[in-house]
């Protein structure tokens, strides 16, 4: 974290130009909360972090990459700020996820043994598998498929519309 604050507050020191020349973003914790603001836009990025939270608010172009083993996944729209995204990959091993207002290519989350809470989503795909944990879906439109894959929990659609739905409880 202490790295990633520095670079951040480097950056901004340096103004914009800075932020707008950074491409590929890759961090890997141990243990904290990881927190990537809204004023980044990557080419794509990758968060590791083994327990902890990641919040990420910035945009990527081609791709977001986010696995964590135990914590939160936020993913979204910060406050005054703009969340496009290229593909979405999201894994926890234990933890949740929630996603809100944003678009995206493809949207991948795993979610072993926690709960996953989409709103305000617009993508090509989305698929969702998980073994325990509930699933609450509002305001995902999915140009393709909507595919959801539970072991055990609750699926909860709410204003979601897809060409194709396919859903396995």
């Amino acid at each position: 974290r202490w790295a990633l604050s520095v670079l951040y507050k480097n950056m901004i020191e340096a103004g914009k130009e800075a932020i707008a020349d950074l491409t590929d973003a890759e961090i890997y914790t141990s243990t904290g909360k990881t927190t990537v603001d809204k004023d980044f836009t990557f080419d794509s990025a990758t968060v590791n972090c083994s327990t902890g939270d990641v919040a990420f608010f910035a945009s990527t172009k081609d791709s977001l990459t986010i696995k964590v083993s135990t914590g939160r996944i936020t993913v979204g729209k910060a406050e005054n700020g703009a969340s496009a995204h290229g593909d979405i990959t999201l894994t926890t091993s234990s933890g949740s996820i929630t996603v809100h207002d944003l678009d995206c290519k493809d949207a991948r989350i795993t979610v072993s043994t926690g709960k996953t809470t989409i709103y305000g989503m617009r993508c090509d795909s989305f698929t969702s598998t998980g073994d325990t944990g509930d699933l609450s879906m509002r305001d995902v439109i999915a140009k393709g498929s909507i595919t959801v894959k539970r072991d055990t929990g609750d699926v909860t659609f709410n204003k979601c519309d897809a060409a194709k739905l396919d859903i396995l409880t």
